[in-house]
């Protein structure tokens, strides 16, 4: 490797490319760009990292027998690696894995070994890459289970490898395998998702002895070390069939190992400590019993304490028990350079060259990263060529300066052009035809002058250089800007591959687009706009400087060739092109492989590149094999015809024969008939050339060619690659596609071999044709007549697909290319391409038309058009050149014409060459001098772009054809010296590429191959194979490789974008350079946005990153609660059934016959007894958020959840069921639709079980993505191949991902590639018949915010806002259209291809990146106020939809199939998307004919209910923040800082921006479906939230910068981001200022930072509180307790709580006296009897230091409800002491009640739901004497209950009102429900404690209740006022008996079972108790006075 060399060719190739792309033919423009692209460096200055060695132990590995560490035998056993013999399966290489006793280890190794074996400590590994740490763990491991195993015998899991990655088990296989077997007492066994099942036989056992290779034998004989995976070992701990190995190791695991443990972060890090410490219980030990082990080159950052922390936390040690191993690097001993090698020659004639190169190397070492000018300031040289040599020199040894060089290259996203015509930043250097001072960096403002800068493009019609970008208003005043910020398409390149004459015109959708040209005196048009711009951007239009040019139609036109301009061409240079550019010169510097293979490509070169997504990488890897068999091609045709061009060596004899045949033929010459003279003169020519010994001029025929390169072995290889299901024999189809691809079309931007000039196309038929006699007379020669059926050859019949496709090719294509017939221009035919007339209708005419017209002299239309004559002579013209191409090389096509090109067309080397003056692309054929790529107007100004006024070019004759040498052998030396003396000709005119060169040296062929989680594992496995023998040259890889996957010595990693994180960049370049190379290279390709430029300009950045270390964070509550899950569930499968493994499916745990595992699970549940697993629970619950909870609560909850899920997975079946039902009823059994939805229902019911509940989220998800939507490319094809479910299933996995990564990449038009194959996503699938649950309408209140879901037929009838009133609920909004009363959302199960296409391997370098929102939905208006900001959590009916709104105006969906697009046009006549036919035999869909199948401006999108926040802000004058920019940042910074103080990764939040009439918001949510309970922390830590986003916000930029706002997704709004306010606001907060009035009532009061609600649940969360004091008003019937937010302290202990009133409450009713006994059950009551002024005391805090924290408020409404604590600006100061209280003791309001509480604390068992009356009645002292006061009367009902909401509450209610009339003997008269109005739900309501979906469902529902039950009807009142008190009264003439139970009736009590409401049988439903506290009811008697 030279790093000098890759970076002078990288750099020339580049510059070559991108001159040659841009500005071919114009010297000038030529050496500007080339000027432009040096100065600002399209290459970063590279840097260098030290490679040097690990620091060395002092002694050999036989001096740590004497210290103990090891034995003397353990040292022995791996001394004789190289020594041994034994046969093993692929000859297994032993000796590598030799570790020779008198080997010094390295320091850190020994001191992992000391603290592991002799102090028996836990330790951390933060070594990096090549620095032994596996040595560091597994020695000590066999060490240890060696020695064990001499008294311990039986076999047992004793240590335990976990991965994140099965490919890193793989890794250290090879290595543990020669050890163990070297040892022999110690086994290992790998457990994963790819060991066999079945027990193996005695002779495999024996072969692959000591590895146990199958699970029978695993759980026979559990080995002492067993390698897996989270997620195995997740299953291992819930499958019986694992159960053995659990119990044969009981109480012996010792070791844990967890690698890679940079992974560990966040959720990740949670779940693994959760697991943990569930694997402990199930192996019966203790943490201290169990040592373990972490390692990873990329964690900690060197914080040891917070690693220690992290390790505690982690493994469940004390930090005491836990040691932190760093090791160091060190400087080798010194190795004198010799002189040969020493360069440049500052180097080696340098004096006291070793002192400096040793100062080198300690300034490398300690600052682990140099730049190249840094490295050679000793030296003083100067040039980066030359420091670089010196680089490559010092690193000649890893012994002097072993490094890795960093090399960074930028992708440009434009040429950008300042707008001041007198800039002088350039001087001379800027050409005077240059439009402006260029620069390559996107910037609004010139960085020289300061004057507005535009866009640079070009006309795509004649080429010259115009400025673009937005014109807009702002106020009056017209502006022009560079269009709103865009972000780079990694893979755009500004050129494509269609050349038709007529292109869409380009749109922007931030304003209008203007084109201007530099002003020019010649331009003239009728609409002509001159004007300059000025330096603020307005417009003068009395400048000169540019010219705007419109025509009639007011539509935009170059004001040079008067063209219409659509699509220009933009100078855009992508980062993945320039990857796909530099392939070889990178290959070229990585090392062959030291074994030769025969089938090894490119001597084994090979490289790693890496991609952030599946698609990129995969993208990537196919456009590289698509590069790789063009290439091949275009050199084996060159280098094919220049074999035959060689010259001809005659002897003496053959001379005189030739000699005399030419004398022959000069006097036949003479008599013969004219039509004979042009063969006789061909054959002249011929001898003369052979006399001379000139080159032939070689032809080959199409076919011969076909043939010639049909059985090359390259094609084999490539062919196979790449055949997907095509068979061997097809693969003459595949070269027919590969030649078509490069040969059938002449496209103007095609990197073509014709293009490049180094071949010629010729038809042979056409060489004998005469001019006809009208166009002889008009001046046509029979040489121009030839060159004019040429060009109509070229650009009518090629470039317009008019040619025979051979049967069978289409699939293999991989460019655009199809069959159209061509039509005479006379043909009847509408819709059909014709040849070409002229048009006297428009100045635009055909290209045959304007060639002509430029050739005959006559330019003009206008006269044209007058002039019948010509008319009629050019379109005579025209037909008779129809005519003859028609007869000579078209044939007939049903009724039009088609070229055989197979037959029709020859291969030649061109001798001569023009350029078109204006595309500027070779021509083989001009007509009459003028260029056949002529477009647009016939018009002087137009034709003259394209008149050639240059000589042509002679190509130079190539004397080596496949680069042989004259000695017939490879000579690239000879080849390259000749390039260097010839290629001049194309670079004189700036036409020379790459390409070219590639061509020229037959580069050899290149494999590359997709490495992503999208692949089948069977195809990983091959690339891995392939890559490692050199069979494949280029890996590229999504995050799959990033880790230490050992696939052999790699000595070059590429990046095809900056990684998203330091240590993602320090773990992909750790690849490599990984075997102690003293060279290694990283190179990374930079996009042009501010994420690339910040790496561009410190390309240090990953190396002098610190790396924080990993926290973990067990606050989330839906984590440990499923973790508990998966313990209960464990629990039951291992001890109380029996059966269940991997190979288990849903379909054997929900719907066998009898009793299913799910029932025996919830009845298991139902009647366990707990108390044995109490111990278990609590550990695995420790210092989580769920650590106060109860462990029957939790076998509650658990319980619950499993009844949940059960009930979704059978309406899934249920649903699927009917949609086949109703298929089979459309279209019959057999049919492609029935196929496709029976393939569904077999992959759902043999969906592995417990990967389901993970996907579900009842069990732990173990790395696994929830919300994942499927991708489905099975075709008819695949179908076809399957005669049953079976081999269905065998079928590829389905592609997939989450949510919004399927919203984006898998949405209907989307183009998903797939190991090299386009899937072309062509719709939806739906969830069920006509899908009413997942489809639905949104709404949105222009007035006040409010969001809401409505069912599909409300929209248009439900405008007005339930909250504030308005009739302003509408739809969101749509581009270009009205905006609609709601917008129709639709929630995909999954996306599929249209089952009828096959995939293709068209892959285009252009994508549509779609934008995925989000929406916040079901949240009511706002009514918090008060604070500085203000803070609410989500509510049950809340949540985040993430949509995809297409190309802005949503996609039409055809609601029968699935079928979708955005273009409504492309539904019409659809089939149906996964097939199905008619009885008719008819596959269109029944859609079509159905007026409301098809919906369009749909939104696809998914809902998920997770944790939320959502904030607004109010600025310094108290008014809400309505300021995009300040909330989008705020939006950015918070959710950044939030996940910071988290110890979270970033995106494991999210947030979005919701609009309200007079504000915005931003609501931040976890992205994890159901919640991770990290969100609604933002309260708890909100004052270190709002500084650590502070501190971000300090930066130096000005507005955003990657160091403050922009990442990855906010780069996509850059323009919305402004630092600046949003730090301003920030700042407001943290201060917020205290008014002086208020100063001066209570010194020292300060601001609360948002509500005393968010203070006090701060305090409370650090178990800070003591004691606290609640304030509460004195009008007790407005106190709401059930939402109140500190109810909950009732059931914290550790607080002492008491509530105080304002005053003594006046006036007492019974209801208010129960309200206040309630309260005393569980805290002391008190009165604050003091005087206060202005500001009124809300709360008071005793923290546990002693000290005090007393809350003020403004507001006087302090109820004890749900607004208690956020209600006006809010204040609180600090003090020693508490304000004097009085205890306050209620009085009975009323002589003659009788009051009695009931406390209801445990119940042992279940009982039915209408015996809940008699509990309460056996516990009341007066029930005899109540029975005689009601029996025998009459008594009204009145219930009051504000929150009665699901039918389980109604029944038992009514069942309550029931069982009372009949424990009392009375008679219920009437009954009154009180209650809320319910907001209508969309929500199915299918269970007894689901919510009723609206009120009028409840009704129905309590009025068949009551009829059942037989009770009266019911009257319902949604409408009167109610007491917050939930109430049931008995009340008759003189006597009220009111209950009043807690909370409501159906508080605290649970149904046992999954009960639908359509099977409720209310007389068979149980209760149990469901929480731990006791449950109160009051009752109390009262005697009504009469009046």
């Amino acid at each position: 490797m030279n790093f000098r060399e890759f970076y002078q060719t990288a750099d020339r190739i580049l510059n070559d490319a991108i001159i040659s792309l841009w500005a071919t033919g114009d010297s000038q423009m030529q050496n500007y760009i080339r000027y432009v692209l040096k100065s600002e460096k399209l290459l970063a200055e590279p840097v260098f990292q030290t490679m040097f060695h690990w620091e060395l132990f002092g002694s050999d590995m036989n001096s740590l027998v004497d210290r103990r560490i090891f034995t003397d035998r353990f040292l022995k056993a791996l001394d004789r690696l190289d020594s041994v013999r034994w046969t093993e399966p692929d000859g297994f290489p032993y000796k590598n894995y030799c570790f020779k006793s008198d080997t010094f280890p390295y320091k850190h190794q020994v001191e992992s070994w000391e603290k592991l074996l002799i102090q028996k400590k836990s330790i951390v590994v933060t070594t990096g890459t090549g620095s032994g740490k596996t040595e560091c763990f597994m020695l000590p491991v066999l060490q240890d289970l060696t020695t064990v195993k001499e008294s311990e015998h039986d076999p047992a899991v004793r240590a335990i490898f976990l991965y994140p990655l099965n490919a890193l088990i793989g890794s250290q296989k090879k290595r543990v395998h020669a050890w163990t077997k070297s040892i022999g007492n110690v086994t290992y066994g790998i457990y994963n998702g790819k060991t066999p099942e079945d027990p193996a036989s005695q002779t495999a056992k024996e072969r692959h002895a000591p590895e146990i290779i199958s699970r029978s034998d695993l759980r026979s004989f559990p080995p002492d070390i067993l390698f897996t995976n989270p997620t195995m070992l997740e299953y291992m701990l819930v499958r019986d069939k694992d159960a053995p190995i659990l119990e044969k190791s009981k109480g012996k695991l010792r070791w844990i190992i967890l690698d890679e443990t940079h992974t560990l972060s966040g959720s990740v890090a949670a779940e693994m400590a959760l697991l943990l410490r569930r694997v402990l219980d199930a192996f019966g030990v203790e943490p201290a019993k169990v040592r373990f082990v972490a390692t990873s080159a990329t964690v900690g950052g060197g914080n040891k304490d917070a690693l220690t922390k992290f390790m505690s936390c982690l493994t469940g040690k004390p930090e005491a028990d836990i040691h932190i191993v760093s090791g160091k690097r060190i400087l080798p001993e010194y190795e004198i350079l010799p002189d040969e090698i020493c360069k440049p020659d500052d180097l080696r004639l340098s004096a006291h060259r070793d002192e400096k190169i040793k100062a080198i190397r300690n300034n490398i070492l300690q600052n682990e990263v140099l730049s190249a000018t840094e490295i050679s300031a000793p030296f003083a040289i100067n040039g980066i060529e030359n420091q670089l040599d010196l680089v490559t020199s010092l690193s000649h040894t890893k012994n002097v300066l072993p490094v890795r060089g960093h090399f960074f290259i930028k992708g440009i996203g434009g040429l950008y052009a300042c707008t001041n015509p007198q800039c002088s930043k350039h001087g001379d250097r800027r050409p005077v035809s240059a439009i402006g001072t260029l620069t390559a960096s996107k910037a609004p403002l010139c960085d020289f002058c300061n004057s507005p800068m535009l866009e640079m493009v070009a006309c795509n019609s004649c080429n010259n250089h115009l400025i673009t970008g937005e014109k807009y208003l702002e106020g009056i005043q017209t502006k022009f800007r560079i269009p709103g910020e865009t972000n780079e398409d990694p893979f755009s390149l500004d050129f494509d591959n269609n050349d038709d004459e007529t292109n869409r015109e380009a749109q922007s959708d931030h304003g209008e687009v203007f084109y201007a040209a530099k002003a020019n005196e010649n331009f003239n048009a009728d609409h002509l706009f001159t004007f300059s711009l000025n330096a603020d951007e307005t417009v003068n239009p009395e400048g000169e400087d540019y010219t705007e040019v419109f025509n009639d139609q007011d539509e935009t036109i170059c004001p040079y060739c008067k063209a219409k301009i659509e699509k220009p061409f933009h100078f855009r240079i992508s980062s993945v092109f320039m990857n796909r550019v530099l392939t070889d010169a990178v290959l070229e510097q990585t090392p062959k492989l030291n074994r030769q293979d025969a089938e090894a490509n490119w001597y084994g070169h090979r490289y790693i590149a890496f991609m952030d997504s599946r698609q990129g990488s995969s993208k990537v890897s196919a456009l590289l094999n698509i590069d790789a068999e063009t290439n091949w091609v275009r050199s084996q045709v060159f280098h094919k015809l220049s074999s035959l061009n060689q010259p001809v060596r005659l002897t003496e004899n053959e001379r005189a024969e030739k000699s005399a045949e030419l004398e022959r033929l000069i006097v036949e010459m003479r008599n013969c008939p004219a039509a004979l003279r042009p063969g006789i003169i061909t054959r002249m020519a011929a001898i003369n050339d052979e006399l001379e010994e000139r080159h032939r001029s070689a032809r080959l025929p199409w076919h011969e060619m076909k043939r010639e390169l049909l059985n090359k072995t390259e094609l084999n290889k490539i062919f196979n690659f790449n055949r997907r299901n095509a068979l061997p024999e097809e693969r003459g189809k595949y070269l027919t596609a590969v030649l078509f691809n490069e040969f059938a079309r002449k496209l103007q931007r095609k990197r073509s071999l014709e293009n490049l000039g180094l071949i010629k196309i010729v038809f042979p038929d056409f060489e004998h044709s005469r001019t006809p006699e009208l166009a002889n007379t008009l001046g046509i020669s029979d040489e121009d007549w030839r060159s004019f059926l040429k060009i109509a050859a070229d650009f009518v019949v090629r470039n317009g697909f008019h040619f025979i496709l051979p049967n069978g090719t289409y699939r293999f294509f991989s460019d655009i290319v199809r069959s159209d017939e061509l039509y005479p221009s006379n043909s009847p035919l509408e819709h059909v391409k014709k040849w070409p007339q002229f048009n006297d209708n428009s100045p635009i005419q055909p290209r045959l038309v304007l060639l002509l017209c430029a050739g005959l002299g006559w330019h003009s239309f206008e006269e044209l058009r007058n002039n019948t004559l010509k008319i009629d002579q050019l379109n005579s013209i025209l037909k008779s050149a129809w005519n003859e191409i028609r007869i000579s090389i078209l044939s007939p096509d049903d009724q039009g014409f088609k070229v055989n090109l197979e037959e029709k067309v020859s291969f030649e080397l061109p001798e001569h060459l023009w350029l078109c003056p204006a595309k500027k692309r070779f021509l083989d054929t001009h007509f009459k001098g003028y260029s056949p790529w002529m477009t647009g107007r016939l018009d002087p100004d137009n034709l003259m772009y394209f008149r050639i006024e240059t000589q042509p070019l002679t190509v130079p004759y190539f004397p080596y054809p496949y680069c042989l040498g004259q000695d017939g052998n490879r000579n690239d030396i000879e080849v390259s010296s000749w390039l260097s003396e010839n290629s001049a000709v194309f670079r004189n005119v700036g036409a020379w590429n790459y390409l070219h060169e590639r061509i020229y040296l037959n580069k050899p062929l290149l494999l590359a191959g997709e490495h992503s989680a999208q692949q089948n594992p069977l195809r990983l496995k091959e690339f891995e194979e392939m890559f490692e023998k050199g069979k494949l040259n280029v890996l590229s890889c999504s995050t799959t490789m990033e880790m230490g996957v050992d696939i052999g010595g790699i000595s070059a990693v590429v990046m095809n974008n900056v990684p998203p994180s330091p240590l993602n960049y320090l773990q992909r370049t750790g690849r490599a350079g990984r075997r102690q190379e003293p060279r290694s290279l990283a190179l990374t390709f930079c996009s042009d946005n501010p994420i690339g430029a910040s790496a561009m300009n410190n390309p240090k950045w990953a190396i002098e990153h610190r790396i924080s270390p990993p926290v973990i964070s067990l606050n989330s509550p839906v984590i440990a609660e499923r973790h508990v899950n998966a313990f209960f569930w464990s629990k039951f499968i291992r001890d109380h059934h029996s059966g269940l493994n991997i190979r288990e499916v849903i379909s054997e745990v929900f719907f066998t016959e009898g009793e299913t595992v799910a029932e025996l699970f919830i009845r298991w549940m139902d009647t366990t007894d707990i108390k044995q697993l109490t111990a278990s629970i609590r550990n695995i619950v420790h210092m989580t958020a769920m650590e106060n909870e109860n462990p029957e609560s939790l076998r509650l909850k658990t319980l619950t959840n499993f009844e949940e899920l059960t009930f979704r997975t059978k309406r899934t079946k249920r649903i699927l069921e009917e949609k086949k039902a109703e298929l089979i009823n459309e279209y019959g059994e057999n049919s492609p639709a029935v196929r496709a939805i029976s393939y569904k229902i077999s992959k759902f019911s043999h969906t592995p079980v417990l990967g389901y509940f993970g996907a579900q989220g009842f069990l732990p998800t173990a790395g696994m993505p929830t919300g994942v939507m499927s991708f489905d490319t099975v075709s008819w094809e695949d179908l076809q191949k399957n005669d049953d479910d079976k081999k269905i299933m065998n079928l590829k996995p389905e592609p997939s991902h989450g949510l919004t990564r399927a919203l984006s990449e898998y949405a209907p038009g989307a183009d998903v590639v797939i190991d090299g194959w386009n899937y072309k996503s062509a719709g939806i699938v739906l969830h069920g018949i006509w899908n009413s649950h997942n489809r639905f309408n949104i709404q949105a209140c222009r007035h006040c915010g409010y969001q809401r879901i409505i069912s599909d037929d409300e929209g248009e009838n439900f405008t007005q806002c339930p909250h504030c009133g308005q009739n302003s609920m509408s739809g969101i909004d749509m581009k270009g259209l009205d905006r609609l009363s709601s917008t129709q959302v639709i929630e995909p199960a999954g996306f599929a291809v249209d089952i009828r296409q096959r995939p293709s391997r068209k892959i285009t370098e252009k994508t549509t990146m779609h934008h995925i929102d989000t929406l916040l939905l079901g949240m009511e208006p706002w009514r918090v106020n008060g604070g500085a900001y203000q803070l609410r959590e989500g509510n049950e009916n809340s949540e985040i939809l993430y949509y995809n709104l297409g190309a802005g105006n949503g996609f039409s969906v055809c609601l029968h199939c699935g079928r979708a697009d955005t273009d409504r046009g492309k539904l019409i006549g659809h089939t149906r998307l996964r097939g199905g036919k008619t009885d008719e035999n008819d596959t269109l869909c029944s859609g079509n004919n159905d007026t409301y199948a098809i919906k369009d401006n749909v939104l696809l999108g998914g809902r998920i209910q997770t944790d939320l926040v959502e904030l607004r802000f109010l600025n310094e004058n108290q008014r809400l923040v309505n300021d995009e920019e300040t909330i989008w940042s705020l939006g950015v910074v918070l959710t950044k800082s939030l996940a910071i103080n988290l110890g979270i990764e970033e995106d494991e939040l999210d947030f979005g921006i919701k609009s309200y009439r007079d504000c915005k918001s931003v609501f931040i949510f976890d992205t994890d479906k159901g919640g991770a309970g990290y969100s609604v922390q933002f309260q708890l830590m909100a004052k270190d939230v709002f500084e650590t986003a502070r501190d971000m916000l300090t930066c130096t930029c000005i507005k955003a910068c990657t160091k403050c706002l922009i990442d990855r997704k906010s780069q996509w709004f850059i323009n919305k981001l402004d630092r600046n306010k949003a730090l301003a606001l920030i700042e407001f907060i943290l201060r917020h200022s205290v008014p002086t009035e208020l100063e001066e009532e209570i010194p020292g009061i300060r601001s609360v930072l948002g509500t005393v609600t968010d203070e006090i649940n701060r305090h409370l969360y650090r178990n800070e509180i003591s004691e606290i004091w609640l304030y509460g008003s004195s009008t007790i019937s407005q106190w709401d307790m059930e939402t109140f937010p500190f109810k909950k302290l009732k059931y914290k202990a550790l607080v002492n709580t008491r509530i105080v009133l304002r005053s003594v409450p006046n006036n007492l009713d019974i209801a208010d006296y129960i309200s206040l006994i309630q309260l005393k059950g569980w805290v002391e009551t008190y009165i604050d009897a003091n005087e206060y002024g202005i500001l009124k005391p809300i709360c008071r805090i005793k923290l546990n230091n002693g000290s005090y924290y007393h809350y003020y408020s403004l507001n006087d409404n302090c109820n004890l409800a749900g607004e208690w604590g956020s209600v006006g600006p809010q204040y609180f100061c600090r003090s020693d002491s508490l304000v004097l209280l009085q205890p306050f003791n209620p009085e009975t309001p009323v002589t003659g009640n009788r009051i009695q509480e009931i406390k209801i604390d445990s119940v042992e068992r279940s009982f039915q739901s209408s015996g809940l009356a008699d509990l309460i009645f056996e516990s009341y002292e007066r029930r005899n004497e109540l029975k005689e006061i009601m029996s025998g009367k009459t008594y009204n009902v009145t219930c009051s209950d504000r929150y009665l909401r699901t039918p389980l509450g109604c029944l038992l209610l009514l069942q309550f009102i029931k069982r009372i009339e009949r424990l009392t003997r009375c008679s219920i008269g009437s009954i009154t429900i009180k209650t809320l109005h319910l907001e209508e739900s969309y929500k199915v309501q299918e269970k007894i404690y689901h919510n009723y979906a609206d009120d009028v469902s409840r009704a129905l529902n309590i009025q068949a209740f009551s009829d059942s039950i037989g009770l009266p009807e019911i009257g319902i009142d949604t409408n009167g006022l109610l007491a917050h008190a939930r109430s049931i009264e008995f009340s008759s003439d003189g006597f009220s008996l009111l209950i009043r139970p807690d909370a409501g009736i159906e508080h605290g009590w649970r149904a046992i079972g999954s009960i639908d409401l359509s099977d409720l049988d209310i007389s068979n439903i149980k209760l149990i108790k469901r929480v731990t506290y006791p449950l109160y009811y009051f009752i109390s008697e009262n005697e009504i006075q009469s009046l």
